[in-house]
């Protein structure tokens, strides 16, 4: 009688030089298992007709069909892009969702960035074009069009583009420890022409800072920004007139902090506006024992991956953005 055993793959083609534990079975029906430890180096192949490539700590190598894969998982302390992508959810929840297997669609209303998305966490629970299919119907539900948001690469890359799913926007998320986010932000801290708060709920100011002045847009994402239970919205002034100049959002995530929504004052811009604010952020999450920071930039932005670049921040992953047919227009809310 063959073995059914559930599927637990927490790695993808985008994990590729981190170290990875995999069980695997060794005959088709999974009478007899096998275990490889170490440096995932190639993942070439689609589907369960993909190929994995790991190098052991003696340097000898493994090749693994991945079909025969029943448990994948990158080895603490590394993250892998899926947990990744799972805990930046958690930072900008949506208000609706319904999960396909490890697949999660998401909906907060049409200015909610990227709660709007599908995040791809492993192998659809079925066949891809179905999968894809239904992505693409809940959303015309909602009047939205389908996304999905990949770790990038991916093993199903060719089958997407095959499928009408083409890649609209490209990402970046990036780590830094709260250590050295604290020492490169330490000279804003000495500023005296600006000063800097935190606070648990944005004011008028912030929002509008974030959304202009559509009004209705502030009430449609307000709810995501306060959803989690530890957040921070940080606001940074002139001191002389008061004047906002830059705003930034922190939220606590067990030993993890993310950061997002940092946005200048058009004419505040290249003063160092950002670098205050994610001092003071820095300052909150080391104050509430956060070891790790996470930030999600837009894979073209290059003034800000600068900007983060100087801060100590490095690339985690790439992810991207498929649409069933090209974006309307540019989201900015967030990336």
């Amino acid at each position: 009688m063959e073995r059914r055993t559930q599927r637990r793959v927490d790695a993808s083609a985008a994990d590729v030089g981190r170290r990875v534990t995999l069980r695997y079975r060794l005959d088709p029906l999974g009478l007899n298992h096998s275990e490889a430890v170490g440096v995932l180096t190639r993942w070439t192949g689609v589907g369960d007709d993909g190929i994995l490539m790991l190098r052991r700590r003696d340097d000898s190598t493994v090749r693994i069909p991945f079909g025969s894969v029943e448990v994948a998982r990158v080895l603490p302390p590394e993250v892998s892009s899926y947990r990744m992508q799972e805990m930046a959810e958690r930072s900008w929840p949506p208000s609706q969702w319904q999960d396909l297997g490890t697949w999660r669609m998401r909906w907060s209303g049409p200015n909610a960035g990227r709660a709007n998305s599908a995040r791809v966490a492993g192998p659809p629970d079925r066949p891809l074009p179905a999968a894809l299919k239904a992505v693409a119907a809940w959303y015309e539900e909602r009047d939205a069009q389908p996304l999905i948001q990949v770790p990038y690469p991916s093993a199903l890359d060719e089958a997407y583009d095959q499928a009408g799913w083409p890649i609209v926007r490209r990402s970046r998320l990036m780590i830094c420890s709260t250590q050295r986010l604290y020492t490169t932000t330490a000279s804003a801290r000495e500023r005296s022409d600006m000063v800097v708060s935190v606070s648990d709920h944005p004011d008028p100011d912030w929002l509008s800072l974030l959304s202009g002045d559509d009004v209705g847009r502030q009430q449609e994402i307000e709810p995501i920004l306060t959803a989690p239970e530890d957040v921070a919205f940080v606001s940074c002034r002139r001191v002389e007139s008061g004047e906002l100049l830059g705003i930034g959002r922190g939220v606590l995530l067990g030993d993890w902090a993310g950061a997002n929504n940092v946005v200048t004052a058009a004419d505040a811009r290249r003063r160092g506006v950002a670098t205050a604010v994610m001092a003071e952020l820095a300052t909150w999450s080391s104050e509430r024992g956060a070891s790790r920071w996470f930030l999600r930039v837009f894979g073209d932005s290059e003034p800000a991956l600068s900007l983060y670049d100087s801060l100590g921040f490095t690339l985690h992953h790439t992810y991207v953005y498929r649409a069933r047919e090209a974006l309307d227009r540019p989201d900015d809310t967030d990336d």
